[in-house]
């Protein structure tokens, strides 16, 4: 699937002088950005699973995205059930800037999800403004 990405991307944006991560970043952060715009609450957690052929078998993980004050982290190890909820220590920060190879596998995850995430947001969005009613301002 990265090799499909890396390949659209090249044709795509054949003149530009950015490179291919360059571009994936900057995508992902404007879809982001997006989602954190249109999230009227403070907090809201976003869960997916990813399913992971294993020797046969179909097993899921399952994983969170959750905007917190205006900032979009992915947990991927389950850290929400962590007692503190530091965020900024055990989960990644969308921040446009990846620093190594895994932080841009990150990227990537919500690149090739974007469909799914957008859902679920919708999904969990709904659910919150039922819950707190339509009027509500960043919660």
């Amino acid at each position: 699937m990265r090799i499909l990405i890396k390949t659209f991307l090249k044709k795509v944006f054949k003149k530009s002088t950015f490179t291919h991560e360059e571009i994936l970043v900057n995508e992902v952060m404007s879809e982001v950005q997006q989602l954190i715009n249109t999230c009227c609450f403070k907090y809201l957690f976003i869960p997916m699973e990813m399913h992971l052929p294993i020797k046969g078998e179909d097993l899921k993980k399952h994983y969170s995205y959750i905007i917190k004050d205006g900032k979009m982290y992915l947990d991927i190890d389950n850290s929400i059930n962590r007692k503190d909820l530091d965020f900024d220590k055990y989960c990644f920060l969308f921040d446009g800037v990846p620093s190594n190879f895994f932080d841009l596998e990150n990227y990537e995850l919500f690149f090739q999800n974007i469909a799914a995430i957008k859902a679920e947001f919708e999904l969990q969005l709904g659910a919150k403004k039922a819950l707190y009613g339509k009027n509500v301002l960043r919660h």
